[in-house]
């Protein structure tokens, strides 16, 4: 319901299945790991869509996890935040939108490795994006601008000089 919230917890996640599809119409809060974990283990509560349809209405908030592998949107006046110790990735063939007045903030990590593989960004965007991160991007990520008055402010965008250019891309629709 729109006025539920809902926490994952750390160590824990919401799965949901191929094929399913699901809409966060309240508020979802994804907990950061345990800071006495090791790195890789500290964002370890999230939420994983493997090949499912994702509508949020409401609002997400992540200290930890979303990993993207079917369709994500971000409906009308929906929010999305990726916080400092929180990531967002999307995995080949998936699709995350931002629709119009729908908003994606990222503080966190938005590039990663899925089965060891670095994988970037895509987002396909009518709304806003704002990305404020000093989480080091290890894989190029791409932007398209596929409405007139979408919006991408990048405040902070940090890359790790060691690693070679990992290129952010905004472009107009693809």
């Amino acid at each position: 319901p729109a006025d539920a919230t809902l926490t994952i917890q750390n160590g824990a996640s919401l799965t949901l299945d191929p094929g399913s599809v699901s809409k966060i119409d309240g508020k979802v809060v994804i907990e950061e790991g345990d800071s006495n974990a090791t790195e890789a283990a500290k964002k370890d509560a999230g939420i994983f869509n493997a090949n499912g349809k994702v509508s949020v209405t409401g609002s997400v908030q992540s200290f930890g996890n979303i990993v993207i592998g079917g369709e994500f949107s971000i409906e009308a006046d929906a929010v999305v935040s990726v916080e400092d110790t929180g990531s967002i990735l999307t995995a080949a063939d998936s699709k995350l939108t931002v629709k119009d007045s729908g908003a994606l903030e990222i503080r966190g990590a938005f590039t990663g490795k899925i089965s060891g593989d670095a994988v970037g960004l895509i987002v396909y965007n009518h709304g806003l994006v704002t990305i404020d991160s000093e989480e080091a991007a290890v894989a190029a990520s791409q932007i398209y601008q596929m409405a007139s008055g979408a919006v991408v402010d990048v405040v902070n965008y940090t890359v790790d000089a060691t690693t070679g250019t990992k290129n952010l891309t905004i472009t107009d629709a693809q």
